[in-house]
């Protein structure tokens, strides 16, 4: 039996694709073939928990909130208690020694003697910048408002600050 063109799209209603009532209204429609209730995936899953954080140094008071000051201090010591410290040593004078032979360098140059030194890769790439904070802080070099694209290809020629001797 051939039906009429207008009623070959629309499903006949038999007991086996009889949709389930839905109880709440977010959920989304059961699909013909299943017989449990589909989730949207932020109902389910670990994301939608609340965002703490836990620092050690850091302990805010009743109705004070954690900066992003105090978060990027708390890194810094992070990264600085983990790495290596024979690592960390040979980064702080790698830094100095390009900071007293060139005018302006950024990271990259320190990559560079770093490798170029046969010293091995730190676990976490980004103690890098925690090294330059460190003699920053020291006194020795200084931030200028210029970037450079990085030349290392893991970077992606993001731009980089450039630092100065001082």
């Amino acid at each position: 039996m051939v039906r009429p063109t207008s009623l070959r799209n629309t499903r006949r209603t038999t007991n086996n694709n009889i949709r389930r009532r839905r109880t709440n209204p977010r959920q989304r429609p059961l699909h013909p073939h299943r017989q449990t209730v589909r989730r949207r995936r932020h109902e389910t899953s670990s994301r939608s928990k609340p965002f703490t954080v836990k620092l050690a140094g850091i302990k805010p008071g009743v109705g004070e909130m954690i900066t992003g000051t105090q978060l990027r201090d708390q890194a810094l010591v992070d990264v600085a208690v983990n790495a290596d410290p024979d690592w960390w040593q040979h980064a702080v004078n790698i830094v100095r020694d390009v900071a007293a032979t060139s005018f302006d360098f950024t990271t990259d140059d320190i990559w560079c003697e770093l490798e170029r030194r046969s010293i091995a890769t730190p676990h976490e790439p980004r103690a890098i910048g925690a090294v330059v904070v460190a003699v920053k802080r020291l006194g020795l070099i200084a931030p200028t408002n210029r970037y450079r694209p990085s030349s290392r290809p893991e970077c992606h020629a993001r731009p980089i600050r450039v630092w100065q001797a001082v």
